[in-house]
């Protein structure tokens, strides 16, 4: 994949994928948000497990918003029924007589390996250029979910990859399993935001962003994943160089790194793809929003492991916050090194800092 900024323009689509172990109450969710008329003009591909399709059978949105892949695949997308969802998703906007579709919700089977499912959607070459990854969402079923991340190896990669976790069917729950629930979900990923799927407070906005239910607004990549994070010291000269860190106990870890003058595009692109490298299996997910040199449009970027979405340019900054922020979230004892690699990267690639003496 080329990676090299794309301009944001009315046909790049954002997509969210709603995934979860089996039984946990994806759908029950999918016919929930689906209700909500901001999210009429939504098209749904759903990921069935099995040669006869028949979860797509429960989904209450109309027949043509419905993409059926049923590849008997537990792990991915058949490439074929993807790359014909997508493009049948596209010519959607095309015909006069219906409106387009403005986002895209992807509902994955239960034993799928949500990792997988976005390398192959941003590995398909419309996919990767046109769609935009907003969240993901994970349901966890509080009656049988301590038990499936015990024994299930997906069900713990769906809890880990998470944006986004609705536990599901609390009222059938005792509620020190429910709280016992949130603590194992917590450890496995700090970073996601929960939430009881009867919580009168739960709505679209807190599920999905702003730039997913409005194409006008832009997507807030760092909201959530910086929140309260406490900064470390930087063990460099350099006054452009930050690293804020957000440890757990648990499997998974971020780091977010900041800098506050504008950044070289070519370098910054080689400098992320060593760290990719660098990381392997244990990188989970990047996202970042960059200030490039030159460019007064930031440039979003976003990666799920080894694959590398290709970058957005926003039409102009979310706020009035310049700063370059990129969050990694990882899993081990990296944090030191990654604060390190930018330190260094930072002190090659910007010129030095003088303050003048009192």
């Amino acid at each position: 994949m080329v990676w090299a900024p794309e301009g944001h323009f009315d046909r790049h689509l954002p997509f969210s994928l709603l995934t979860g172990f089996l039984g946990s109450g994806k759908t029950t969710l999918l016919n929930w948000v689906l209700q909500n008329p901001s999210l009429s003009d939504t098209a749904v591909a759903i990921n069935e497990f099995g040669s006869i399709p028949l979860d797509h059978n429960f989904v209450e949105a109309a027949p043509d918003d419905v993409i059926v892949l049923a590849n008997g695949c537990m792990c991915c997308f058949a490439g074929d029924d993807l790359g014909a969802a997508l493009a049948r998703i596209f010519r959607h906007g095309e015909r006069d007589d219906i409106p387009r579709f403005k986002r895209l919700i992807i509902e994955t089977s239960g034993l799928a390996d949500p990792e997988f499912v976005l390398q192959a959607i941003l590995d398909n070459p419309l996919g990767g250029r046109f769609l935009w990854l907003d969240q993901v969402v994970t349901t966890v079923d509080a009656v049988h979910g301590l038990q499936q991340l015990e024994r299930h190896r997906e069900a713990r990669k769906q809890a880990r990859l998470a944006d986004r976790l609705i536990i599901t069917k609390a009222d059938l729950a005792e509620k020190e399993d429910v709280h016992a629930l949130q603590e194992t979900l917590r450890t496995i990923n700090g970073n996601a935001t929960q939430w009881l799927r009867k919580d009168p407070a739960l709505s679209i906005d807190r599920i999905f962003s702003p730039f997913f239910l409005n194409e006008d607004q832009y997507p807030s990549m760092l909201s959530e994943w910086t929140r309260g994070v406490r900064p470390l010291p930087v063990t460099c000269d350099n006054q452009n160089a930050h690293v804020h860190h957000h440890s757990h106990t648990a499997e998974a870890a971020s780091a977010t790194l900041i800098a506050d003058a504008p950044l070289d595009w070519r370098q910054l692109h080689l400098w992320l793809g060593r760290m990719q490298r660098a990381f392997g299996e244990n990188l989970l997910r990047v996202k970042g929003i960059v200030n490039v040199e030159g460019s007064a449009e930031p440039i979003v970027v976003h990666a799920v492991q080894s694959t590398l979405h290709v970058p957005v340019a926003l039409k102009a900054w979310p706020d009035a916050d310049r700063r370059t922020r990129i969050v990694f979230m990882f899993t081990g004892e990296f944090t030191e090194t990654l604060q390190a690699h930018w330190a260094t990267f930072l002190s090659e690639t910007l010129k030095p800092v003088f303050t003048e003496q009192p």
